[in-house]
């Protein structure tokens, strides 16, 4: 079944055009941030990096084993960082093609089991200098881009981590989870600062504002939460989608917040009312 990528005009809502229509696995995509490329993951081991003006195939990222679940490129779109199969992540230089670094857990623990990841469960700091990553037990990983270090482990959750966010100031990791709940933590110390608990499914979409004010969850039955992130505070709740939330995104401005459904539909929210 063919599965490709689609490109649709925010301003008129228009369809512009398929990427990757010979691949019928496409799981993931991501943009990069000055806009013109669009890096799509697929279940055939591979990420493509796409041209977005003219549809055409820049290059291809050719992984080892398992599908790409999640992809995310670095703020200022020189690395591209991808799940490569159930263990490790990999770090692309993102104009070259070529392995930066390779991500993996201590070999004492059973990562064939535990690591296998979800979808948007990685994310770049603002500054492109850390990289964090949930998985499937139940903790939020922190690494060094530079080097490919292990920094720290963010541990609180009781189920899979199933999306993870950094605030634009970089002061604030966002986290959803399994558990039904969404975490903010310091990314300095690693304490977590708040839990929201007012989710009923499991948490499966999360992302800031663009001034760090607000963070905004969506879960598997469809609703979509706002909350404030310095107190914690539940703010509104915005109903529309029939199906889990998968993906959330603000407009630059903060008054417009984007989400994407299992019920096939992406809607725009209005949020300076």
């Amino acid at each position: 079944r063919s599965n490709p990528a689609r490109l649709w005009d925010v301003v008129t809502s228009a369809y512009k055009q398929p990427l990757g229509m010979e691949h019928s696995g496409t799981n993931s995509i991501a943009f990069s941030p000055d806009g013109r490329t669009l890096a799509t993951g697929s279940d055939y081991h591979s990420v493509d990096l796409w041209n977005i003006r003219s549809g055409r195939r820049l290059r291809t990222l050719q992984n080892d084993d398992g599908r790409d679940h999640s992809i995310a490129f670095s703020p200022d779109g020189s690395t591209l960082a991808n799940w490569n199969g159930d263990t490790t992540i990999n770090l692309w230089n993102a104009n070259k093609g070529a392995i930066l670094h390779t991500l993996k857990w201590d070999a004492s623990e059973d990562t064939h089991i535990v690591y296998r990841p979800a979808r948007s469960t990685l994310a770049f700091s603002p500054d492109g200098a850390i990289l964090a990553g949930g998985s499937l037990d139940t903790t939020v990983r922190l690494w060094d881009v530079a080097t490919g270090t292990h920094q720290r482990t963010l541990e609180g959750h009781t189920a899979d981590i199933t999306s993870v966010a950094f605030s634009p100031d970089g002061k604030m990791l966002a986290s959803g989870s399994g558990d039904h709940t969404a975490r903010i933590w310091d990314t300095l110390t690693g304490q977590c600062h708040w839990i929201l608990e007012r989710h009923l499914s499991h948490v499966t979409a999360i992302a800031f504002s663009p001034d760090s004010f607000t963070v905004a969850s969506g879960s598997i039955d469809g609703q979509i939460r706002l909350w404030d992130a310095e107190t914690g505070a539940h703010q509104r709740i915005l109903k529309g989608h029939s199906s889990s939330v998968t993906s959330l995104v603000f407009s630059p401005d903060g008054d417009t917040l984007a989400s994407g459904s299992y019920d096939g539909t992406v809607l725009l929210w209005d949020l300076s009312r």
